[in-house]
């Protein structure tokens, strides 16, 4: 009987070996993703999608997860990493979000990044809150831009939050109100000079806080060229 060259077993066993991996990697099924941030955990949105991909052969997961991840505005840079014998690490570098729009009676919430853009929609959050009571829906699609009022808003309940602590604005049609903790309530206009105001409201505060050692009134409201204090 005729000796098989050593070549042809080389390349059988290679063939093989090959078609074993395709299988392997084909068929088998991706029962966990696990996702991480540089801020911890994965935001809520991007870990609702992710969990919607478990299930699939490995290779169609992989295949799926890099389009969602790649499609997703709040996502910068991410790496997908295989983990024998079920499981995709994800690690994600998101954008960072600064604010939240919110609409009283709903638990959906706009999250905004640096730069005001939409970036995300969520059911909660923990970032600071405008609250928008005025006429304007908050209905925006990823990426979109805000109308200007709610821009300005969003901008009062960032250097508020910054400045302050406080949490919570709310925007009404003509103003937005900002609730000081242990302090009075401010009013702002929906537009203008923002370092302006805060530095009125600033001075305002100190002022009151060395005559009296300690804010008795009950409001201040920016929204004329003299600031009414009541």
């Amino acid at each position: 009987m005729k000796k098989v060259p050593r070549i042809v077993l080389y390349i059988a066993a290679l063939v093989l070996l090959g078609f074993g991996v395709f299988v392997f990697f084909k068929y088998l099924k991706i029962s966990r993703i696990r996702c991480e941030s540089q801020f911890g955990p994965c935001s809520e949105s991007v870990e609702t999608k992710l969990g919607e991909l478990q299930g699939y052969g490995i290779l169609e997961t992989f295949t799926r997860v890099n389009k969602t991840l790649k499609e997703d505005r709040r996502i910068s840079e991410y790496s997908v990493r295989y983990i024998i014998p079920n499981t995709l690490s994800v690690y994600v570098i998101e954008k960072k979000s600064v604010i939240a729009l919110g609409k009283q009676g709903t638990d959906r919430f706009v999250i905004l990044d640096k730069d005001y853009k939409v970036i995300g929609i969520e059911k909660s959050t923990f970032l600071p809150i405008v609250n928008v009571s005025s006429s304007e829906g908050i209905d925006f699609g990823l990426g979109s831009d805000i109308p200007s009022s709610l821009l300005f808003a969003a901008k009062i309940g960032k250097e508020m939050f910054m400045v302050y602590g406080v949490k919570l604005s709310v925007v009404y049609n003509d103003r937005v109100e900002v609730k000081l903790t242990n302090g009075p309530k401010v009013i702002f206009p929906l537009g203008g000079e923002i370092d302006v105001l805060m530095g009125s409201l600033n001075l305002i505060l100190s002022r009151l806080n060395n005559a009296s050692g300690e804010i008795r009134i009950g409001e201040v409201d920016l929204r004329y060229k003299n600031p009414v204090i009541r």
